[in-house]
């Protein structure tokens, strides 16, 4: 695979991504931190670009919330402990993540990297 054939599978995966956020499928924190790991693939600073700043913050801030396969390797109490912790942040974040997924689709779903 080229340089060229990975910018557009990063791609592809950011814009799956955002829908499946958008369409509920995928969680906020979740798909932030998607969307934070493809962020050099896909701008130049993700540190000052509107959306993805919004990606890193939701990732650095929920950073030690177990999400995703990680989950298997916590104890049950814990995890109930801390789902109540994700629960709240899923539903603080939500609204802008999902905001923020929608302007990336618009940038992203047309133009090739």
């Amino acid at each position: 695979m080229d340089a060229s054939e990975y910018k557009e599978s990063q791609r592809r995966v950011a814009l799956d991504t955002a829908a499946a956020v958008i369409e509920g499928r995928v969680g906020p924190i979740e798909g932030s931190r998607i969307l934070n790991r493809l962020s050099y693939d896909l701008v130049a600073d993700p540190r000052i670009d509107k959306d993805f700043v919004i990606f890193l913050g939701v990732d650095s801030e929920t950073d030690a919330l177990p999400i995703g396969d990680v989950r298997k390797n916590w104890d049950a109490l814990a995890l109930e402990r801390e789902d109540v912790k994700i629960a709240n942040a899923q539903g603080f974040f939500r609204e802008r993540v999902v905001e923020a997924c929608r302007r990336l689709l618009e940038r992203l779903r047309d133009v090739p990297l």
